[in-house]
């Protein structure tokens, strides 16, 4: 404080300043190559429940995440998080690349079963309730991608939506993953969010009811953002469903 020792403070006027700081770091890790592409939301530390939750919202902005969040945007991990229950397992999709390197910040929460880098997916066994990190990473040329771990005591249902843009052509791919602990019927909403002059727009992409059984279910599909007559800028993936966890992912069109 400068008034002398320590001060309990929080609120916006504080939180500015600290986001203001991390994407400043950002900035100047592009170089002015490209907008900055918000890696501060991707990289935000999960606290509290898996994903979205009424006190801590999608989490607490971190520096170091967020230059983590930078160096493996290259790199992309499917599903970007797992959640698992001790003794279930999880698969993992990557681009293939047979050289890959795979280490886990706490190997008494979750263990590899399975690692397979030529052909692009892995496998992981939750062992114990907590949260760990799987690191994947190789030399030459130099990759690095980051996967959080959550374990908990009871199985949960998870979804995210991630979009991946399309080279040498204007549509990008637009893939849903679903994680089932039960059999369940989700309503199903898909939402693309930006900030525009007029305030924040958000745009329904899909709504809908869906009966799955249980297990593990990815979509990826070819999606033409154009013919949507969207600018180029910033925009956010909601996917939300009841008995879900709400995911986020931004992404920048160009």
């Amino acid at each position: 404080s400068p008034y002398a020792g320590h001060l309990y403070l929080t609120g916006t006027s504080l939180s500015a300043a600290l986001v203001s700081g991390i994407l400043a770091l950002e900035m100047e890790l592009n170089r002015g190559d490209a907008p900055p592409e918000l890696f501060l939301a991707e990289g935000s530390r999960d606290l509290g429940s898996p994903g979205h939750d009424p006190l801590y919202g999608f989490g607490e902005a971190s520096a170091f995440g967020t230059l983590l969040a930078f160096v493996s945007r290259n790199f992309p991990l499917f599903p970007s998080t797992l959640v698992l229950s001790p003794g279930q397992e999880g698969e993992v999709f990557f681009l293939p690349r047979h050289d890959l390197q795979a280490w886990i910040s706490d190997p008494s929460v979750v263990e590899l079963a399975e690692f397979q880098p030529a052909r692009g997916r892995l496998t992981l066994r939750a062992l114990k309730a907590g949260k760990a990190e799987l690191y994947l990473y190789a030399l030459q040329p130099p990759v690095f991608s980051r996967l959080p771990v959550s374990v908990g005591s009871e199985p949960q249902n998870y979804l995210e939506s991630r979009v991946y843009p399309a080279f040498f052509q204007r549509r990008s791919y637009l893939c849903l993953y679903f994680s089932l602990a039960r059999e369940a019927t989700p309503h199903l909403d898909l939402s693309l969010g930006s900030v525009e002059e007029t305030g924040f727009r958000k745009r329904f992409l899909l709504s809908d009811s869906l009966h799955l059984p249980s297990g593990r279910y990815l979509y990826c599909f070819s999606w033409d953002f154009s013919a949507l007559g969207l600018p180029q800028g910033l925009y956010e993936i909601l996917f939300c469903a009841n008995g879900f966890y709400c995911q986020r992912h931004l992404f920048y069109l160009r």
